[in-house]
């Protein structure tokens, strides 16, 4: 959080007005959790529990990169938008020159 707030101040005009402390705080807690989850099963991986912590690391490791594409680029409107006009088809498709595109 330190290092975030620290660049703010060094770049303030790249920053988007509307994004706040709190967004700041999801986001980080967010990227923990699915970056500490996986090493904090390879990290208790002993004793007994040794082969099931083993299997969960090396299944969440190997979906982190899915885990950041869909919270980091599928909750994001404009995105959900784009794959409407060209991966859908029938009701769920979206016109390509819907007012979106101004925006």
């Amino acid at each position: 959080m330190h290092q975030l707030s620290r660049i703010k101040k060094q770049n303030p005009h790249n920053q988007a007005p509307n994004r706040s402390m709190v967004t700041d705080m999801r986001s980080i807690v967010g990227l923990v959790l699915l970056l500490g989850l996986s090493w904090g099963f390879a990290l208790f991986a002993w004793g007994p529990l040794y082969l099931p912590f083993v299997y969960l690391f090396s299944i969440f490791n190997s979906l982190q990169g899915f885990f950041l594409f869909v919270f980091h680029c599928a909750v994001k409107e404009n995105v959900r938008r784009q794959w409407r006009i060209y991966l859908c088809c029938g009701k769920l498709r979206l016109l390509e020159n819907q007012d979106w595109s101004r925006t």
